[in-house]
């Protein structure tokens, strides 16, 4: 039964991320040189640093986010491949970014909920949509506060990986390789996983770090100005 259930669930996940690759290819190509040559700049600098401060990463992927639910809530009103209106879009990004950006801590939370909802939905509870999707943002929740840095290593190279892939495609956008990558959605998928699994691999040991600097392993805390040198003498 499980299996039945799941591969319904599985086509409709296909058709969804192929619709989005093939949105985002489109968009890609169409951008100018310089600014794709810029946004794949900040795909690199996110790769290699975009896990390390709280906000800077909670702000692009609150904004992710927003899209994200954007784009469920009207698979499930209007059903599979319906359009999306971009002034709703840019309203999800937005409330997202503000939220996470002015809690960060919600972010790695609302980063495992979504899906965990969404694969609830899909697979039920007790013949109920709405308690698997309950059940599952709940524990997908749990989940991303427990494993927070370990969301945090995913989302930035995630992120850096699709600017990285976006500002590549703007920059070939005149050549045959664009139309033809264009045309097949799952090898750039697959080129996105392998550059962010890269980037959240970098990022271990020193994502979403708390007060003070994280280095590998360690935490340095910022030196306390009121405390007592060691080496001075006493002074009677």
């Amino acid at each position: 039964m499980a299996e039945l259930a799941a591969a319904p669930a599985l086509a409709l996940l296909h058709a969804e991320v192929s619709k989005v690759v093939t949105a985002v290819v489109r968009l890609a190509v169409q951008a100018p040189p310089p600014w794709a040559a810029l946004l794949a700049g900040v795909g690199v600098l996110f790769l290699l640093h975009g896990a390390r401060h709280r906000t800077v990463l909670a702000l692009p992927g609150g904004a992710v986010l927003g899209l994200l639910v954007a784009r469920a809530i009207v698979t499930v009103m209007d059903g599979p491949g319906a359009a999306v209106q971009l002034e709703a879009l840019w309203v999800s990004a937005g409330v997202g970014a503000l939220l996470c950006g002015a809690w960060p801590p919600a972010f790695p939370v609302l980063a495992l909920a979504l899906p965990g909802a969404v694969t609830g939905g899909l697979l039920t509870l007790v013949g109920r949509a709405w308690l698997g999707a309950l059940a599952g943002a709940a524990v997908g929740g749990g989940l991303g506060a427990l494993l927070r840095e370990w969301v945090a290593c995913l989302a930035a190279g995630g992120i850096g990986a699709a600017a990285v892939v976006a500002g590549a495609l703007g920059l070939l956008a005149k050549r045959p390789i664009a139309a033809e990558l264009g045309e097949r959605p799952m090898a750039l998928l697959a080129v996105w996983t392998v550059l962010a699994v890269a980037g959240a691999a970098f990022h271990a040991g020193r994502a979403w770090p708390k007060d003070g600097l994280r280095t590998r392993g360690a935490t340095i805390e910022p030196p306390d100005p009121t405390a007592k040198d060691s080496r001075e003498p006493d002074r009677l």
